[in-house]
């Protein structure tokens, strides 16, 4: 695009001749492109662009004007150096203040809301001033026709900055014809930084798990992308003592993957005891996101009971896994569960290694258990002593016993069987459930037929 210095005066404007000299700073890529005033003409915000007489890979910085630039601070977003204009000369993005009005400050663009869906977050606010008149230009505010300001777009600044002596200036848009210009931050990429957010509240009822004299908990996060196109890359996840996480329990480092979840396993946590927790991620620009707030939760007082529910044809029998089971109508199915049911099933040897931990299992007993039986509860299908849950026949147990316990047996009629799940409560409250089964075929048959073999007779 090649940029010409005609200049369009909307109300009187003396033209005055400058001297090709500017205060001395370091050149810059971070602002690149050109902005436009019907009043002024093109402004150059790095000497990089290229215009008509200097047309090299160096854009004119080497030429007349030397070295100059707009830049902004990566972590406060305030803009500083010099963008140059044919017309008015130096405009300075760092002036000193007092300013004419509020914002009491030079021209700032909060880099850490690039991504942000409000469109008042993205503007850049307060001013920039040209040296050689004096001229105040203000960023962003409110005129009676409503708000203005300079704001970024998606990859590159819009809308107009104001001024009192020059009127408005646009940063993109279409100028003299057909030229197309933007103003742009140069890498932009590097300020989209990614984000994960975090449940208030941390699951530490793993059911799945045999937990042993350590618990496991399961931390998850949702890895955000600012413009919704990255992808996870990597995370670091940490667990400490403290909310300053100076003491750390667990650090991952950084673990290459885009999963949003990691279990904390065996010997590192402790039962009953406070703790936080952090993670921050890297998207596939390579960018890291800042870490989250801390989180804290506190580990169970002690492991959730083991649920394991089994099932044979005869009482003194083999049990199996229900499912394996092949039901016919008019049987008797006995039920049992495992021979340890409380505090994850730990045994007094376990025990032993823990005199905390045993002194806490010593005092939790058995509150409830309760089986779904699979059978549907219309027609009176349900027997003596069960209860209709959820439109399944349903048996409850307040028995506060453990060990190898026949819990009862059932005969089951002709029909079709649901799922078979059976739920336990300690005397905390802390509970687990069995994943839902069937009888392997799913419903109850008829029996098969009994065969005699008998000698044929003439």
């Amino acid at each position: 695009m090649k940029k010409i210095k005609i200049i369009t005066f909307g109300f009187i404007f003396v033209s005055v001749f400058f001297i090709y000299s500017h205060p001395t700073f370091a050149a810059t890529e971070d602002i690149i492109s050109w902005a436009w005033s019907e009043n002024i003409g093109w402004i150059s915000f790095n000497c990089k662009n290229k215009i008509i007489g200097f047309e090299n890979e160096n854009g004119h910085c080497q030429e007349k004007n030397g070295n100059y630039g707009v830049q902004i601070d990566t972590e406060t977003g305030k803009l500083s150096g010099y963008a140059w204009s044919e017309n008015i000369g130096w405009i300075s993005f760092e002036p000193q203040g007092p300013y004419p009005a509020d914002p009491q400050n030079q021209a700032t663009f909060n880099v850490k809301k690039i991504c942000s869906s409000n469109d008042e977050e993205k503007k850049i606010t307060g001013w920039a001033k040209v040296i050689n008149t004096g001229n105040w230009i203000k960023m962003s505010g409110t005129t009676k026709n409503g708000n203005y300001g300079v704001k970024w777009n998606g990859d590159s600044f819009d809308d107009y900055a104001w001024s009192e002596d020059f009127g408005w200036i646009r940063f993109s848009g279409s100028a003299e014809g057909d030229s197309f210009y933007k103003t742009t931050i140069n890498n932009y990429t590097s300020y989209k930084k990614p984000s994960a957010s975090i449940p208030e509240e941390v699951k530490t009822n793993l059911c799945e798990n045999n937990w042993g004299l350590s618990p496991i908990i399961s931390l998850v996060w949702e890895f955000s992308d600012c413009d919704g196109k990255g992808l996870q890359k990597s995370y670091q996840v940490q667990v400490a003592t403290d909310e300053k996480f100076e003491n750390l329990t667990f650090n991952t480092a950084e673990k290459k993957g885009d999963d949003q979840a990691i279990k904390i396993g065996t010997d590192i946590l402790q039962y009953d005891k406070p703790y936080f927790w952090r993670v921050k991620v890297q998207n596939n620009s390579e960018i890291w996101s800042e870490w989250t707030s801390a989180k804290n939760f506190t580990t169970s007082k002690h492991p959730y009971p083991l649920v394991d529910l089994k099932c044979s044809r005869q009482k003194d029998g083999s049990y199996v896994k229900c499912e394996t089971l092949k039901v016919s109508a008019g049987e008797n199915i006995y039920f049992k569960v495992a021979d340890k049911e409380i505090c994850g099933g730990l045994s007094s040897t376990d025990f032993n290694k823990s005199v905390e931990l045993q002194a806490t299992c010593d005092k939790v007993t058995i509150a409830e258990r309760k089986i779904s039986l699979g059978t549907n509860c219309g027609n009176n299908n349900c027997l003596s002593g069960e209860s209709c849950v959820e439109g399944i026949c349903t048996k409850t147990f307040t028995d506060k016993a453990t060990g190898d316990k026949f819990l009862f047996s059932r005969t089951y009629q002709l029909g079709n069987v649901s799922t078979l799940a059976m739920s336990l409560e300690d005397s905390n409250g802390y509970s687990c459930e069995t994943s839902a089964v069937r009888f392997k075929g799913d419903k109850i048959n008829f029996p098969l037929p009994i065969w005699k073999e008998v000698i044929p007779k003439d």
